[in-house]
């Protein structure tokens, strides 16, 4: 293919013949992930992530979409990663998976974790050492269909304005308080994994739980 390249060129010099190079990732999103990386102290674990690699969707746990050669998922769990979660993650402008489940990250989530990425479709950090109130949770993507969050040091109170996609919300082993959101399967009727276990949630089981019909026991 290479060869039928070169010889088009030489018989038709004077056409703008333009090479697209397939796999090749943002440079943008590039710059985030080698800063992501270079937030945590053991960036050994990121072995083959490198910028004298140019395709960062080669490197290990990083998902992309082909398409426009974006990075749309991060896949970490269970590496040892020891620190907070570093803001340079928010600079994904097309990320939708992410998965820091299993590792040692602790303090809160950036400023703006929810708001500022509006494509997350699913989210999963459970077991870690995360701690704050959370309160963001009222900020979440409309196009979120599972968040888990279970296993961390999470306070405050869960608010029941969740996402109409909503299936499956885990925030169990955590010490969030009040009362469990009412509305919540008003809002989220396609919710099929639901828990609230091991929190300090306090009254009655609310009558509109009966609206999450789908619910896996």
């Amino acid at each position: 293919m290479m060869i039928i390249l070169i010889i088009i060129l030489l018989l038709f010099p004077s056409y703008n013949i333009v090479l697209v190079v397939d796999g090749v990732c943002d440079p943008g999103d590039k710059e985030s992930l080698l800063s992501f990386a270079a937030s945590f102290s053991n960036n050994n674990l990121f072995s083959n992530w490198s910028g004298g690699v140019q395709d960062c969707c080669s490197w290990d746990g990083v998902l992309c979409d082909h398409v426009r050669d974006r990075v749309v998922g991060l896949s970490l769990p269970d590496r040892g990663l020891r620190g907070s979660i570093p803001v340079s993650l928010l600079n994904l402008g097309f990320l939708r998976f992410l998965d820091l489940s299993r590792n040692f990250l602790s303090g809160s989530l950036p400023e703006g974790f929810f708001e500022r990425r509006r494509l997350f479709r699913r989210i999963d950090l459970s077991c870690n050492r995360l701690s704050g109130s959370c309160l963001q949770i009222e900020l979440l993507p409309a196009t979120l269909f599972s968040l888990n969050l279970s296993s961390n040091h999470f306070n405050g109170t869960i608010d029941a304005r969740l996402p109409q996609s909503l299936m499956a919300f885990n925030v169990s082993n955590n010490t969030f308080s009040g009362g469990i959101p009412s509305a919540l399967c008003v809002n989220s009727p396609d919710l099929v994994v639901l828990d609230f276990s091991l929190n300090d949630f306090m009254g009655s089981i609310p009558d509109g739980f009966g609206g999450c019909s789908k619910l896996e026991v």
